[in-house]
């Protein structure tokens, strides 16, 4: 939930089933997926308000501190995986992929929903709400994978705890509502958003398309 004006409920799904031998490298690549579907929203988003009369004063400000920490994140991503990058970055678009209808889905039935108030910039308006609510998934997923990893008796937490996108979140929290218009908006109540939405967090904890992505990416990049 970004402001009072805007009402959009997030949880994230379970990674338990997950065996304990692969568990802590299967909660990794959750996290990284999750992020990776938070930073392609944004750059859309962002495209879309810099292209917008809106992108002025404090907007313009904000939008640009939040391009520049999402840039500055991906350069430390790149400086962390090394020669990995490439299978990363393939794990996270195959699960991606699979997320897309959804993605679609939400992205149409938000637009709807900011029309209704008359909102000037429906379309760019539900692109970053989506992209805020894919940050909010990720920070939510992440602490739920350190607590399911706590659980299973892993106590070092260096290998994931460094993916935390709560600073992205409250930049892109701040932008939506300067960007906001109209009155009350509850996407809680728009069945596709909420069934698209529950959609994506099941895909995104399913253990055996996480672990089909990482086979198809072990094809892509040979060592």
């Amino acid at each position: 939930m970004n402001n009072t004006d805007v009402n959009n409920e997030v949880t994230t799904g379970s990674l338990e089933e997950a065996t304990l031998a692969d568990f802590e490298v299967t909660c990794i690549y959750n996290a990284i997926v999750t992020n990776e579907l938070a930073f392609a929203q944004l750059t859309e988003a962002i495209d879309l308000i810099k292209n917008s009369t809106k992108y002025k004063k404090q907007v313009k400000q904000e939008t640009n501190r939040l391009a520049k920490y999402l840039k500055d994140f991906e350069r430390r991503m790149d400086r962390v995986a090394g020669a990995r990058i490439g299978y990363m970055s393939d794990v996270a678009q195959i699960v991606q992929e699979e997320c897309q209808v959804n993605t679609d889905q939400m992205l149409e039935a938000m637009a709807r929903e900011f029309e209704k108030v008359n909102h000037s910039y429906p379309e760019m308006m539900a692109s970053i709400e989506l992209a805020r609510t894919y940050c909010e998934l990720a920070v939510l997923s992440l602490k739920r994978r350190m607590q399911e990893m706590e659980k299973k008796g892993i106590k070092d937490f260096d290998n994931i705890s460094w993916l935390d996108q709560t600073k992205l979140l409250n930049h892109s929290t701040t932008v939506c509502e300067l960007l906001f218009e109209g009155g009350v908006v509850n996407l809680n109540k728009n069945l596709m958003c909420k069934t698209s939405l529950t959609m994506i967090e099941r895909k995104l904890t399913d253990c055996k398309l996480i672990a089909r992505a990482m086979n198809e990416s072990d094809k892509l990049n040979p060592t």
